[in-house]
């Protein structure tokens, strides 16, 4: 109901409200989701806004009849902030200027955003969705839970807590992501195997000339010390070579592929512990890979490895 929200606004413990009109609709290019909000600057203030066509885009967006476009709008459709977009209304096709793209990570093709005063222009449409009820920091979340249960506003009322819906959404991800872990495992152990056994192999064909070093007065000492650097450094290469292509490969991920896939890009935030965890692997199985060599020939005569082939 319409004066649900100011029944809420003057609950204790409330320092704002906010709503938002759904509008699904199918047109010709498509199926067309329009959100028309009524907030307030502090509310409209956690829209994070990838364009703007100018310096504060709120005062335009409440009092002017423009709109903002999602992210995977935008790409999807090819908008940029300062555009026009055409749509169809209650009283027509209509031009409206594109103020600004947000992020905003729902499935589909996106999601246009208006003004609830502009809706209520080209809609008549006196509906309410959702309320966005913004509590003061002292307030306690299930005492005004209650209290809005309480009014008793003749439907029945389906109350989130943003922190409970965190949470879960959060256990979902820990859920989707553990089968993510065990593939990175695997593919950790794989590496390591694939490092280990080359080196491995690398250094045991080079019995021969491995004996030419010990006949030529190369202590077992010495030959110790240049094995593990030969197969510590080739190895430490690999796994600094790889940092700059792990992370070629994480903007293609974000900025392209998941662009094509669902219209909106992810923040590519780089983490080096990984990155220094690869080469520290890298390192040890290059210096594990040299260790057997390494005792086998410093216990090989040298006469004995000169006629090995």
């Amino acid at each position: 109901p319409d004066e649900l929200g100011d029944s809420i606004a003057a609950l204790p413990g409330v320092a704002d409200v906010g709503s938002v009109r759904y509008l699904r609709q199918t047109t010709d290019q498509g199926f067309l989701r329009i959100n028309a909000y009524d907030l307030s600057p502090s509310a409209f203030a956690t829209f994070e806004l990838v364009e703007t066509a100018g310096a504060d885009p709120w005062p335009a967006f409440h009092s002017h009849q423009v709109i903002m476009v999602s992210e995977a709008f935008a790409n999807l459709n090819g908008i940029h902030a300062g555009e026009s977009l055409s749509l169809p209304t209650a009283r027509g096709v209509r031009q409206f200027p594109v103020i600004a793209v947000y992020e905003d990570y729902n499935a589909g093709r996106g999601i246009v955003a208006m003004s609830r005063a502009t809706y209520d222009r080209f809609w008549d449409d006196p509906g309410v969705s959702t309320y966005w009820v913004y509590l003061t920091s002292e307030a306690d979340v299930d005492v005004v839970d209650r209290r809005i249960r309480a009014l008793n506003p003749g439907t029945d009322l389906e109350i989130l807590d943003n922190r409970a819906l965190l949470r879960m959404s959060m256990e979902i991800f820990d859920q989707a992501f553990a089968v993510t872990a065990v593939l990175r495992w695997l593919a950790t152990v794989v590496a390591f195997v694939g490092v280990f056994s080359a080196l491995l192999a690398l250094q045991l064909e080079r019995t021969r000339e491995l004996g030419v070093f010990r006949a030529l007065g190369l202590t077992p000492v010495q030959l110790w010390s240049q094995i593990l650097a030969e197969t510590g450094l080739l190895a430490g290469i690999a796994g600094v070579l790889a940092c700059p292509t792990g992370i070629l490969i994480g903007g293609l991920l974000t900025e392209v592929i998941n662009r094509r896939a669902f219209g909106w890009t992810l923040s590519l935030n780089l983490n080096w512990e990984p990155l220094f965890q690869g080469v520290f692997l890298a390192l040890l199985s290059g210096l594990l890979a040299g260790l057997y060599p390494a005792w086998k020939m410093a216990r090989t005569h040298p006469a004995e490895a000169l006629r090995c082939e």
